[in-house]
């Protein structure tokens, strides 16, 4: 689950990168002006739909909003790495391998759903 604060913060920010008043977003996105308020001050968080219908007015995918996406791939991928290497059996590294970016993908996306 996203929570407010993070969102309001990531909001914010995108929107500041475009130049663009919280009124400007606000007629993108078919809301109003103090509704974006709430959402970037953490106080609201929108739903699902909404989310989508800012992420499309600030013409970014939805992703760019999920906690997730703030991992970094490289820590990853060396978190794995060291797990993979302790490992004798190459079965198990390729097991390893699957289950892990499976789990990675369906938490991106529960995260970004919910």
């Amino acid at each position: 689950m996203i929570s407010r604060e993070y969102f309001g913060h990531k909001l914010r920010g995108l929107r500041k990168e475009r130049n663009m008043t919280q009124s400007e977003l606000a007629n993108r996105c078919g809301i109003n002006q103090a509704q974006v308020t709430r959402y970037e001050k953490g106080q609201n968080l929108p739903t699902a739909k909404m989310i989508k219908r800012i992420a499309e007015g600030l013409n970014v995918k939805i992703e760019i909003f999920s906690e997730v996406s703030e991992i970094s791939i490289n820590s990853l991928d060396s978190d794995y790495e060291k797990l993979r290497d302790s490992l004798i059996n190459p079965e198990q590294k390729l097991a390893l391998r699957y289950v892990l970016r499976s789990f990675y993908l369906s938490t991106k996306t529960k995260l970004i759903n919910d």
